[in-house]
């Protein structure tokens, strides 16, 4: 059954699978193991690593990837047999096995397709509560235990810690069995060897976080507490129901959740029975270990960052210790009831389950066309020369989805919410990219700068490339500004031109959250774009800009426009994130005064505002490829081996230098060396040259193409460069703190 869940869910839908998916073809590859910041542990445990070994086998597909988790999972079918014939006898097991055959649907998902984790928490929190279990019952009865099964104990314990925190709550539950079954002979001289097990295997989670304690112990999952009784009733009302896979129809659905509850209330009478027999007390142990795993990771999920979350996949430990309380329940209404009367509120309770399998069918059935629109998308976007695409990881079949389906020819990057390195690294260096479905909103981009590009539906796809940045401009220097009046009425030219980001212009707004700036120039100059840094505080949501000549009214140069996640760099757009970099370009105007209008966000005003910068129309000219050679030769000729560039510039220079490069990344401190450079634009040199000079720097100046290079001439160069003398690197210059 989990081999056929395997191939039915061959494509996945959902991130998480894509990752693992990912994740475990590099590993069957060999190349280096991309530990994602996606799902549990970083992707980076023993799951995808049987997925790996699948594809190594049968060769790299989606079915191979998610047979290993199959096989995984599969795993666990013995673990709770065996659970319920200690607690039951052979029937109890087997009807606790007959739960999960199928299984609900949640459960039957993460144990048939590979999801980073999920399959191996199962199968080594079951295993590790079960056998602790199995241990002090022995232990209980005077039976001797050896110090082998000790062993294997802390290596399964080990390998779910490893794997994801959320074991915690059955590790809790196991500790609590062991000191009621054995009390004060807890404490035991084989516990070295569990001790020994549990840290050779959960070494991978513990060395990364060697000096840290508190992230040594739980990784990303960590106890934030809140109110438990809320949480734990939004659990059993909301999320419960759906874990177990009960009909959704109102009346059906409280029909399994009444006979669920009776189930385990028997249960319950059933271990409280046996516990005063003496002769039954091991049994009443194993239905005592399965309700306190239950209780334990309830509480545990209560109290942590997970409360809150509608996802059923943290409550899955509750699924094999569900099915051993409803066997125990089942075993014995069978032996009370004629005709199999007893085993009819298992049957009902396992009916959705086996109906949600068509739906899974279906799938694999519609897996074929979309593959298809895949490979369209895919050859159109290797025919224009797109090397980088970025698309919206939260779609379960964007990203890394598309990334393993194309057998990541193409790169799709979702920078807003994932980060891997050497899809980022790629992204860096394309020159062409493409933009799927309107990511991050880059239509704003392209209306707010008079940049361009082509829109198109691919495949049913919506896909945005043949990207034109905006004509070049030139700065208009802050010697032609007469006066910058903020919203106070102050005059703050020297705040906003002087490449300090602590001296800004007053914060905040008027009652409907605008905030004016209002520029007045020494002669009618010819004005198409500016360039915003902000100091402390939100940026706008959105800004305008007016105009207006001598002896004219204010008019409207631009429309309002939303900030946007994007800016330009070099002969693309590049992904920054809100507010990274604000900047506008419009139809030139000659006018005298300029009125910069920012709008607030939805919460809070807008910020302090540290830089403006006025840009005008400039001799167009574009950048080749001859211009980045000239570069390169330049940067050789002296011996640069640590530069600032902006963007598309740096992920140009990479490639070519022969790792004579290194690229600093934007908003880290200035650190100057005997062998660093800046390389900033012309509209920015005149910027950068006056921070320098102000930090009191001395650089020489070379002009190489389009560019300006600041460099340290051989010789002047001081100790105190290399603390940089409070400068960062802001991508287009650098600015003073």
């Amino acid at each position: 059954m989990r081999a056929v869940g395997a191939w039915w869910l061959a494509l996945g839908r959902s991130a998480d699978h894509n990752a693992a998916a990912l994740l475990a073809h590099h590993m069957a590859e060999g190349t280096a193991l991309t530990l994602f910041a996606h799902g549990p542990s970083g992707m980076g445990t023993f799951e995808p690593a049987v997925g790996a070994l699948a594809c190594r086998l049968l060769g790299p597909s989606g079915f191979a990837i998610n047979l290993g988790t199959a096989l995984l999972g599969a795993l666990l079918m013995p673990v709770i047999y065996l659970w319920g014939r200690a607690a039951g006898g052979k029937r109890a097991g087997c009807a606790a096995l007959l739960w999960v055959v199928v299984g609900p649907p949640v459960f039957f998902r993460y144990l048939a397709w590979s999801c980073g984790g999920y399959a191996a928490m199962l199968v080594f929190a079951t295993t590790t509560l079960w056998l602790t279990t199995h241990i002090a019952s022995r232990m209980q009865m005077g039976l001797r235990v050896s110090r082998w099964t000790f062993l294997w104990l802390g290596l399964i314990a080990g390998l779910g810690w490893w794997t994801t925190p959320l074991v915690v709550g059955c590790y809790a539950a196991a500790v609590l069995v062991w000191v009621t079954a054995l009390g004060r002979r807890s404490l035991s001289c084989r516990l070295i060897y569990l001790l020994l097990g549990f840290v050779l295997t959960s070494a991978p989670r513990w060395i990364p976080h060697v000096t840290e304690v508190g992230a040594a112990l739980t990784g990303f999952w960590t106890f934030d507490r809140g109110p438990m009784l809320p949480a734990l009733k939004a659990i059993m009302v909301e999320r419960l129901p759906d874990l177990m896979g009960l009909w959704h129809e109102r009346v059906v659905r409280a029909a399994g959740w009444i006979t669920t509850a009776t189930l385990l209330v028997l249960a319950i009478v059933i271990m409280v029975r046996r516990w005063r027999c003496a002769g039954l007390r091991g049994n009443a142990l194993f239905i005592f270990s399965a309700l306190a795993g239950i209780l334990l990771h309830l509480v545990a999920i209560a109290l942590g960052p997970f409360a809150s979350s509608p996802l059923t996949c943290y409550l899955l430990p509750l699924v094999p210790l569900l099915a051993l309380l409803l066997g125990v329940a089942t075993e014995s209404m069978g032996r009370h009831l004629a005709w199999g009367m007893g085993w009819l509120p298992l049957l009902f309770l396992i009916s959705p389950h086996v109906a949600q399998l068509p739906v899974y069918r279906d799938w694999r059935a519609g897996d074929g066309a979309y593959t298809g629109r895949v490979r369209s998308l895919q050859s159109e976007l290797v025919a224009e020369g797109i090397a980088g695409v970025y698309s919206d990881y939260a779609d379960a079949r964007g990203g890394y989805g598309l990334n393993f389906m194309t057998g990541e020819a193409v790169c799709f990057v979702d920078p807003e919410h994932d980060y891997d390195g050497p899809y980022h690294d790629r992204m860096e260096r394309a020159s062409q990219v493409g933009v799927l479905n309107d990511y991050g909103r880059v239509t704003d981009l392209l209306t707010s700068t008079q940049g361009k590009g082509r829109y198109r539906e691919v495949a049913g796809f919506g896909l945005h490339d043949r990207f034109v940045p905006p004509p070049a401009q030139v700065e208009i220097a802050p010697i032609h500004w007469v006066s910058a009046i903020d919203a106070t009425g102050a005059d703050c030219l020297a705040a906003l031109s002087d490449g300090r980001l602590a001296s800004t212009a007053a914060p905040g707004g008027d009652s409907t959250g605008e905030l004016t700036l209002t520029f007045t120039l020494d002669a009618p100059l010819s004005v198409s774009g500016f360039r915003l840094r902000m100091g402390e505080g939100a940026y706008p949501a959105a800004w305008q800009i007016q105009g207006a000549a001598v002896g004219k009214p204010w008019r409207d140069l631009v429309p309002r426009q939303r900030v946007t996640t994007y800016f330009w760099s070099g002969t693309r757009p590049y992904f920054g994130g809100y507010g990274y970099r604000v900047e506008g370009q419009f139809t030139a105007s000659e006018v005298t005064r300029l009125r910069l209008v920012l709008y607030a966000p939805q919460e809070g005003e807008v910020g302090a505002i540290a830089e403006v910068q006025w840009l005008g129309p400039s001799a167009p000219r574009a950048t080749t490829p001859a211009d980045v050679s000239a570069l390169r030769e330049v940067l050789q000729q002296r011996d640069v081996r640590h530069l600032y560039a902006d963007r598309w510039l740096a992920g140009q220079l990479e490639p070519l230098s022969e790792e004579r490069v290194d690229r600093a990344m934007e908003s880290e401190p200035l650190r100057l060396y005997a062998w660093s450079a800046m390389v900033v634009g012309l509209d920015s040199a005149r910027l950068c040259r006056a921070v320098l000079a102000r930090a009191e720097i001395s650089v020489r100046e070379t002009r190489v193409g389009p560019w300006i290079l600041f460099d340290v001439a051989p010789g002047a160069w001081e100790h105190s460069y290399a603390h940089g003398r409070g400068l960062v690197w802001a991508g287009y210059s650098c600015l003073a703190r």
